[in-house]
């Protein structure tokens, strides 16, 4: 009875708990889940689990479709509501140049997922509006931490190229940006990237090279990282 923490008594539509049936026999789980379909596996927690809500795509009355959306969590205070970034370029046709936007959605999250935490990599697909600003349902999460809270995998720098020590490492903080930036290039790092700092998401190779900084290979990390000096242009002569 964990699932009874509201007022109203929580059941599922269609299930009848108190069945007249003989009592010799066992009672089964009165449980009712559905598959969404587009390739989605019903979680566990859905089969197995005792929570109920009408807004599950699995065991309430909400239908996927439509919109099919990713985005990275920044938000989980709400009660069964995240808020989702979906960062894009946008193309300016005067300057010709893309510029860096956002949006923030809202999307009810599911009690099938334990643990999402802000950072996390979550899939999103459009269903009716559930309240106000709430017209997604959370379908798939990957517990990527690609987020500002520095998680374990991930490394983050400041954009300040001058700065004499990094802010985790005992190391100058353009070096720590170099050699990651020379990780990237072989695929042990992915590089996201906001006004201010830089997030290196890191694999396990590239964990693994962190870990042992000051040993690197040297060719994946070059000796200086000082921009060789353009030799300079032939005089020319009057004549």
């Amino acid at each position: 009875m964990s699932e009874q923490i509201e007022k109203a008594f929580q059941k599922q539509q269609g299930i009848f708990q108190n069945p007249k049936a003989n009592t010799k026999k066992a009672k089964k789980n009165l449980r009712w889940y559905k598959d969404i379909g587009l390739g989605y596996k019903t979680p566990k927690e859905a089969i197995e689990g005792h929570y109920i809500d009408k807004k599950c795509p699995w065991t309430g009355e909400v239908s996927i479709r439509g919109r099919i959306l990713s985005g990275v969590v920044v938000s989980t205070k709400m009660k069964r509501t995240i808020i989702v970034r979906r960062e894009y370029l946008h193309f300016v046709p005067k300057y010709h140049r893309y510029e860096k936007r956002h949006k923030n959605l809202a999307a009810h999250l599911s009690p099938a997922f334990i643990g999402v935490e802000p950072g996390d990599i979550v899939t999103v697909g459009q269903c009716r509006h559930q309240i106000k600003n709430d017209y997604f349902q959370a379908t798939s999460t990957t517990y990527l931490r690609v987020s500002f809270q520095g998680f374990d995998g991930v490394l983050v720098a400041r954009k300040d190229f001058n700065a004499p020590k990094h802010q985790s490492i005992d190391v100058p903080n353009l070096e720590v940006i170099k050699a990651c930036q020379s990780l990237a290039s072989r695929g042990y790092v992915e590089t996201r990237f906001s006004w201010q700092y830089y997030y290196f998401t890191l694999t396990n190779e590239g964990i693994e090279y962190i870990r042992e900084y000051l040993h690197f290979p040297s060719e994946i990390v070059p000796s200086t990282f000082k921009k060789t000096r353009s030799l300079p242009d032939p005089k020319r002569i009057r004549g």
